[in-house]
């Protein structure tokens, strides 16, 4: 898995992340690429995933009742996006991602 990830993590935490427990942690996600502009999550579903950006970018954004699109998220190489709220709540979600090109990320599905 990513050595961006760990990095992310142990930074998060403040401390160094044994490499069998972020083996152990790994073994809950997986990597995926993406072409650009594919939609990865849709207003009014439950957002399965928290996607880390590996490489490339990726946006959230909600539309409003005249069809704008408003971002709300940017995630850049480095950074967690998601619906949080729906990711633990299992609710339908109000946000949308989309990436910004043909990039990789690692998932985290949890449950």
């Amino acid at each position: 898995m990513s050595y961006s990830l760990k990095s992310n993590i142990e930074k998060t935490i403040q401390q160094v992340l044994p490499d069998e427990v972020f083996d152990t942690f790994g073994g809950f996600l997986f990597e995926k690429s993406f072409d650009k502009k594919y939609l990865l999550a849709e207003e009014d579903n439950i957002c399965k995933y928290m996607y880390f950006i590996t490489e490339g970018s990726c946006y959230s954004y909600i539309v409003n009742n005249k069809g704008d699109k408003h971002a709300v998220q940017f995630a850049l190489e480095g950074y967690w996006i998601s619906d949080l709220y729906s990711f633990f709540f299992r609710q339908a979600g109000d946000l949308q991602h989309r990436d910004t090109g043909t990039y990789h990320y690692a998932y985290a599905q949890f449950g």
